[in-house]
């Protein structure tokens, strides 16, 4: 990685903030040596989210609008921003930043081993770390600083609290009662799976509508479908806050009131919240599947869970969550990196000889350093629009992952901290690097041709056969198993590029393949299909990388705990290869400046990025007794093609070359 001027920063404060407010007295306290605030040694604080920056008002506006009273110490000191009222008022501001050094996360405790539960009120902490209060806003240098340490300054807090001031504490109780009762359909002895989806939307869909107006409140926008109306659901910032501390603390808007009656162990837990909707999402997904429920009414609170990112914070991916902040809003357009960066753990700079650095200049910074530090991770991407000519290697705007992929970015370092490597981080299998804005790799090239027929094969095995499949039978062609040997995720080419620049597929006009994701059974089509437009065999697949079964890892209880010092479980466990799909272009390149030719070779070839895939390696798959309905089509598989699916053997060889 490249050191950043934050680093001298960083070895200057080392784990703790800036500055701290301390609460009682409502004075905000500068670090001085020994790691003190006020006068106090290493204080245990808490952290806020909440959302401000859409509702400060000018200088002009409602002069008679106070802020809150906070004393800024030290050689520095700068004005409170001022609060629209309509947002909430100072005392509400005030009653909210008192209850937050007295709460604490039940689930935070748990993952800390925190075993004496009955004496909470230990856990209360008289320092805070608050935005307005412990980073001047109108300083770009200091502000930039403590935002490249976003990540370090909410993990060590001893909890997190997020404040929705769009809720009051009785209905925050009623999503946290739903969330908690909420059921997955249940088969019963006799009935199909479509009964049990029925049953479900009979007995949880109108709860679940006003959960998802209490929580999520939107309206329909022409075109864009549902805008959420509650701004921490929409803000980016706060975004990246819940997945830095998604066991934070939940406070209502109306803390005012309930500070005197109300003890912060009744709060839930902001993955509750998650839970609720993320959850009841794929459920109605498999709903529409069926044809079960009221369809227009669920596509509505799909459109808003999607919205807001809940599904993705459920999950964990922070490629995910990258995905999901570009539906979130922002004042400025810089933000779209800065307010992000942190869920990998990234720290940028802001400026240059003077100069602030452009969106596109920090989105090229931010990918290299991505590709750099997660190359199997950072291309398990689409691109939902059209991309600068081999710029495609890089994480922006137009990004979308596929439903497969989301489960193999899971396994990453700390939120937003590069601690030691998860054990079932992905393991890359080719070489990248950049130079001067281009992509270079080095690894192992397949025809994309010579895959299309195993991977058929493969996927017509018989994945965990049902003793009683009638029992759970969905309508054929309708709803995907859970488990699939191969998926595939092309990137958009639409009809307006010039015809030399994309592959045309008979039958699939419009698009290469438009959808983030396929079906099972569309999946070998599509694939024959681009095979069979590959005349001269420029179509690859550059084996990325190898990524453990996340099903697999699930039922080891594999979490990344202490108590895991080697990864020599690994071998014993499926695993899935994941490949970059090229074109090679027929043209030689070598940007100025790459150092890459040499006087006998003076270019090198380029290849364009048309997509993703993964399978299963069956290399060291074996049968074993009593497994006859298990991975059935693996037997029609032969030897060659076991070996061309693992990765090996001749038909893969070694390259080069520059891609995007």
């Amino acid at each position: 990685m490249t050191r950043t001027r934050n680093d001298d920063y960083d070895s200057k404060y080392g784990l703790w903030p800036r500055r701290l407010l301390h609460v009682p007295s409502l004075t905000s306290y500068e670090w001085m040596p020994g790691n003190c605030y006020g006068g106090k040694a290493r204080p245990a604080y808490n952290t806020l989210s909440y959302t401000w920056g859409r509702f400060a008002l000018k200088e002009h506006e409602m002069p008679d609008v106070g802020a809150l009273p906070i004393r800024i110490e030290g050689h520095r000191t700068w004005k409170i921003p001022r609060i629209n009222p309509e947002h909430f008022t100072v005392d509400e501001f005030k009653a909210a930043v008192k209850f937050a050094v007295q709460a604490f996360s039940g689930l935070d405790n748990f993952e800390n081993d925190v075993k004496d539960m009955a004496n909470a009120d230990k856990m209360t902490v008289e320092f805070l770390w608050l935005d307005v209060a412990c980073i001047d806003q109108g300083h770009a240098k200091t502000k930039i600083a403590e935002i490249n340490r976003q990540a370090v300054i909410f993990r060590n807090a001893r909890t997190s609290c997020v404040w929705m001031n769009h809720l009051t504490h009785d209905q925050l109780r009623k999503v946290q009662r739903f969330s908690r009762e909420l059921q997955f359909p249940t088969n019963i002895q006799g009935a199909s799976i479509s009964h049990a989806f029925q049953i479900w939307v009979d007995r949880w869909f109108g709860r679940l509508q006003e959960i998802c107006q209490l929580l999520l409140p939107a309206k329909m926008d022409s075109g864009k479908g549902a805008r959420i109306s509650a701004p921490w659901f929409s803000s980016l910032w706060t975004l990246q806050e819940a997945y830095l501390r998604p066991n934070a603390c939940v406070l209502p808007g109306n803390c005012l009131e309930i500070a005197q009656t109300t003890s912060s162990r009744e709060m839930p837990a902001l993955r509750e919240l998650f839970r609720a909707l993320g959850n009841s999402g794929w459920i109605m997904e498999q709903c529409l599947a069926l044809d079960i429920g009221p369809r227009d009414e669920m596509e509505v609170i799909l459109d808003t869970v999607r919205e807001g990112g809940l599904r993705e914070l459920l999950g964990s991916s922070p490629f995910a969550v990258f995905s999901a902040s570009n539906r979130r809003q922002t004042s400025n357009p810089r933000d779209r990196v800065y307010g992000i960066m942190q869920i990998f753990g990234v720290q940028l700079p802001i400026q240059r000889r003077g100069k602030l650095y452009e969106l596109v200049e920090l989105q090229n910074m931010l990918s290299e350093k991505i590709l750099l530090e997660y190359p199997v991770e950072s291309q398990l991407f689409v691109h939902t629009e059209p991309q600068a000519p081999m710029s495609k290697w890089k994480i922006g705007t137009s990004v979308v992952l596929p439903g497969w992929a989301s489960a193999l970015t899971k396994h990453l370092a700390g939120r937003g901290i590069r601690d030691r490597p998860h054990p079932a981080r992905p393991r890359p299998l080719c070489k990248f690097s950049v130079t001067h804005g281009s992509a270079y790799f080095q690894g192992r090239l397949c025809s994309l041709a010579d895959l299309v027929e195993p991977l058929r094969t493969l996927d017509d095995a018989n994945v965990f056969k049902d003793e009683s499949p009638d029992l759970y039978k969905f309508p054929e062609g309708h709803v995907s198993h859970t488990t699939l040997n191969v998926d595939v995720a092309f990137d958009m080419v639409p009809n307006t590029l010039p015809r030399a620049s994309r592959l045309q597929i008979p039958g699939i006009p419009g698009f290469l393949f438009g959808s983030v994701g396929c079906s099972p059974e569309d999946t070998h089509q599509i694939l024959a299909k681009v095979a069979s437009t590959d005349t001269n065999r420029d179509l690859k697949v550059l084996l990325l990388g190898s990524c453990l079964d996340p099903l697999s890892i699930g039922s080891w209880g594999i979490m990344g705990r202490e108590s895991v010092q080697t990864t020599d479980w690994r071998d014993e466990l499926d695993e899935w290869l994941v490949g970059l799909i090229l074109r090679k272009t027929g043209s030689q390149c070598s940007p100025e400046g790459s150092g890459r030719p040499t006087k006998d070779d003076p270019f090198v070839s380029s290849y364009e990025r048309i997509g993703v895939c993964k399978w299963f390696k069956v290399d060291h798959w074996y049968k074993e007794e009593g497994d006859e309905d298990v991975y059935v089509g693996i037997e029609r598989l032969t030897d060659d093609e076991k070996v061309l699916l693992s990765g090996k053997g001749d038909c893969w060889y070694e390259a080069e070359g520059y891609w995007g």
